[in-house]
């Protein structure tokens, strides 16, 4: 049987600056993570702008949207985690 090794030994430039290096792994880390982050801002900033109009409706509305939100929160919280 055969084995493949996983890692080639010519695999990697190391002639490079460890600058470089640093900016490269940084720029793919950011294409991954950066739509995540923006989700997060925006599902965050649409729980704001809600609380914000449910406040302007009175103070029921408020406690109810608050009460929901916390209720969303947990189950959120239980399903990633």
């Amino acid at each position: 049987m055969e084995t493949v090794p996983l890692l080639e030994t010519g695999e990697g430039n190391y002639n490079q600056s460890l600058w470089r290096r640093i900016f490269d792994e940084s720029k793919k880390l950011w294409r991954i993570v950066g739509p995540a982050i923006f989700q997060r801002v925006v599902i965050y900033g649409m729980v704001v702008i809600t609380q914000a109009f449910a406040g302007h409706l009175g103070d029921l509305e408020l406690a109810a949207l608050s009460i929901s939100t916390i209720i969303t929160g947990f189950s959120f919280g239980f399903f990633v985690s």
